[in-house]
């Protein structure tokens, strides 16, 4: 019987040849859509989950000032006393990481993340060595499997050989380390444990009143209580010699514990020390899948009832002679598993030709595990299921019918009212991701078109390492000398890096409390002017003006007025406030615009600003270069554009952006297919009316309103129950950004007119074949 059932599902695949690469091509897409999804879901909630004791690590944040921002970097100092005095603490990893130039024989690279650790880092987390030992003393290092492949040729020549850090330290690498997985929230190339220099720059900061900043991770005991030893860890942070950056918040408790496993997607931090994602792309992408999934479910459903009509007279045959429910029903079931098992191979094929393109996309390593739990229920699971989902309801349907009922001669109302239903629901699926698809299309716009505030289109950074010194004015009049060069200013700081600290109301000289976060920038001259930020009122501070300049934002956040006589009372003495500033954005849309202040400093030469005329480009930077390399500075220019580093604090959002149009296009591309086969079988049942209308006189038009009437009216229901679905979801995404779009009628009208066009357009391109028909032909036997 079986194998009568598989020449039965092969001959028909045969001669209805549309119908059945329109369900496969439904289900072969939804799969793979799911199957993506499912690999980029798996990866994301992957993060930090291979340490051991992934459950007992917490990293230490605390908030800062008045505006209460948010950071993963804590006190040193703090964190070891922390570790001391409270019980629940078993261990203390600190750990900071910076790009740094290396040097080994004669290679040398520049994109190299080194790490500094203290000693319980490698008993905390779980980075294993390949070969070698790890040693607590500032003249070793361990060096990753692939940094050495890269060094040194082979990994095992890398043990016993120099390299030099930033052209100053050396180091000898004693150990190997295995690569770091690219599902770890904390990357590096280099790793050099120096308790030493985390005790010696903390007791220097103390000194000062400050602090000495790194990503504190602590192992706790299992089922501690975390508010119990939050509230410990604020108490010791009082005793601290900068205990005022833990009460200038005006909050009772300003020191917090994160899981390790949650700090990749639900950190929500302002300054954070590793690349992060966000859960809301984990719902957002589910979301996606599942309602792809649906839409082919959906199509399936629909076109195999709509040829309830065709199958009837096959079922009622099969009854008559002698054919029992269950024996139809497994048939039909049969059908749906045949079809989704071969949609699932093909899906399996796709998905292997596209996950490179994904990885490229996503800048991630996501691969196919075939043999992996996970693999066979994503792949095996879910063909099942959608096989079993896409049949159950059609071969109920079916097998249940009466001889007679499925001969054609019963009532057929309810497969009309369910075909319907099943659109409805379609089009409001299809609706409601061209919405989203348009909001987030919108939001990512904005962030590329926003006046932030500085011209950054042509502006380029080079970071001096301090390496000019005295020579800076000697530079910046040889980059002046470039003819595609505008302007130059020499500075300590840039749009993308300045230094911040909070003031409190005597520095601001004022009566209120205030403890208010400040960024901090500081250069020559041509600084306000080479970086295009327009000023409001005063002047700019100069050799012959002593004095600051203050963004808007600074001056009720200082309780100052624009007008008024203000001093700035620092370790240097006291600054005036000589001109105010427009606001300006130096972070991303996600955070807002903080009070700024900036100082003249006619020795800035930590960086250099260049503002390019836009003319040969290539031949200017070129020409740059040269002259960096005539300062002998010992090590290649490096510098970037300020365009693309502001573009690149939304790479995610960009990557996920277009991931995002990929997968709806998937989806409104399956709802596609779903309306060609819709359309397509409806007027070969209705072509003898169709005939009909023809000879009695009626036009291509009225034959076009006659089948687009139902179609608008089930477009239009759709529409009604998206547009307030899709506004709650896309409202919390869009709330991730204090600057954004609020979502206006184009975004929602966009829905319902792409649809139309879609619909319309295929129901077109059908009746027009009816064109081909000759209406005697079809009404002859009638």
């Amino acid at each position: 019987m079986l194998k009568t059932y598989i020449n039965t599902f092969l001959r028909k695949f045969r001669k209805e040849k549309l119908f059945s690469l329109l369900n496969l091509g439904g289900l072969t897409v939804g799969l793979t859509t799911v199957l993506l999804i499912g690999l980029y879901i798996q990866d994301e909630l992957s993060f930090d989950k291979f340490h051991e004791r992934k459950d007992d690590i917490y990293l230490s944040y605390h908030l800062m000032g008045n505006n209460k921002v948010t950071s993963d970097r804590l006190a040193y100092g703090l964190a070891k006393q922390i570790a001391e005095e409270v019980p629940e603490v078993q261990k203390l990893a600190s750990y900071q990481s910076r790009n740094r130039l290396i040097t080994a024989g004669n290679k040398t690279f520049l994109d190299n993340e080194m790490a500094y650790v203290n000693d319980e880092f490698l008993t905390v987390f779980d980075f294993p060595l390949a070969f070698g030992v790890s040693e607590e003393d500032k003249g070793s290092l361990l060096i990753s499997r692939s940094a050495a492949e890269k060094y040194f040729g082979e990994a095992t020549l890398a043990l016993g050989k120099k390299i030099t850090v930033d052209e100053d330290d050396e180091y000898i690498i004693s150990g190997v380390l295995e690569d770091v997985p690219a599902n770890s929230t904390l990357q590096f190339d280099f790793l050099s444990v120096e308790n030493e220099l985390f005790e010696k720059r903390s007791q220097l900061m103390d000194n000062e009143n400050g602090y000495f900043p790194a990503q504190n991770w602590f192992l706790m005991q299992s089922g501690f209580s975390k508010e119990a030893v939050q509230e410990k860890m604020q108490a010791i942070a009082m005793s601290m010699p900068y205990s005022h950056r833990y009460t200038n918040t005006q909050a009772n408790q300003n020191i917090f514990l994160l899981p390790l496993t949650d700090y990749h997607l639900k950190a929500e931090l302002d300054f954070t020390s590793s690349n992060t994602s966000d859960i809301r792309y984990i719902y957002l992408f589910g979301a996606i899948g599942f309602l792809v999934l649906f839409i082919a479910v959906i199509n399936y459903t629909n076109l195999v009832t709509s040829q309830s009509i065709k199958r009837g007279k096959e079922v009622g045959l099969r009854k008559v002679v002698g054919a029992s429910r269950f024996q139809v029903l497994s048939y039909y079931l049969l059908e749906s598993f045949s079809l989704v098992f071969i949609g699932a191979i093909l899906a399996f094929a796709l998905t292997e030709r596209l996950l490179p393109w994904v990885n490229d996309m996503l800048q991630k390593e996501i691969e196919l595990n075939y043999f992996s739990t996970e693999f066979f229920v994503l792949v095996f699971g879910t063909a099942v299921l959608v096989g079993f989902l896409s049949g159950i309801y059609p071969a109920l349907f079916l097998s249940k019918s009466k001889p007679l009922q499925a001969l054609g001669l019963g009532n057929t109302s309810s497969k009309t009212r369910l075909r319907k239903g099943l659109t409805v629901v379609q089009f409001f699926i299809a609706q409601l991701l061209i919405i989203a698809t348009v909001i987030i299309q919108q939001q990512l716009n904005f962030i590329q078109t926003k006046n932030l505030g500085y011209e950054r289109e042509l502006l380029l950074e080079i970071d001096l390492h301090d390496k000019i010194g005295d020579k800076a004015q000697v530079f910046k009049n040889e980059l002046l000398s470039v003819s595609g060069v505008e302007r130059v200013s020499m500075a300590n700081s840039s749009i993308s890096y300045s230094s911040f600290g909070v003031l409190n109301k005597d520095e601001l000289g004022v009566d209120e409390e205030k403890e208010v976060l400040t960024d901090f920038f500081s250069g020559d001259e041509d600084f306000i002017e080479t970086l295009g930020i327009e000023l409001v009122s005063g002047q700019t501070p100069s050799k012959e003006l002593r004095g600051i300049l203050v963004n808007e934002s600074a001056l009720p956040a200082f309780s100052w007025e624009a007008e008024g006589d203000h001093v700035l009372s620092l370790v240097n003495g006291d600054i005036p406030l000589v001109g105010v500033i427009k606001d300006f954005h130096n972070e991303s849309l996600k955070s807002e615009i903080r009070p700024s202040v900036v100082s003249f400093n006619p020795n800035a030469s930590k960086f250099a600003l260049v503002r390019l005329t836009g003319t040969e480009v290539k031949e200017t930077l070129a020409q740059i270069t040269e002259k960096w390399d005539a300062m002998a500075t010992g090590r290649p220019m490096q510098y970037k554009f300020l365009d693309e580093a502001y573009n690149g604090q939304y790479i995610v959002e960009q990557r996920l952006g277009e991931m995002f149009l990929f997968f709806s296009g998937l989806a409104i591309f399956i709802a596609i297919l779903g309306i060609v086969g819709l359309s397509t079988f409806t007027i070969e049942q209705r072509i003898k009316e169709i005939s009909l209308r023809r000879i009695l006189g009626a036009n291509y038009r009225e034959i076009f309103q006659l089948f687009a009437r139902s179609y608008v009216g089930m477009i239009l229901l759709g529409f009604m129950v998206a547009a307030p679905v899709v506004y709650y979801f896309t409202s919390d995404w869009l709330s991730q950004f204090v600057y954004r779009i609020q979502p206006g009628i184009f975004s929602f009208s966009s829905a319902v007119m792409g649809t139309l066009l879609i619909s319309l357009s295929v129901i077109v391109l059908q009746i027009a074949r009816t064109k081909r028909i000759n209406p005697a032909e079809i009404l002859r036997n009638e």
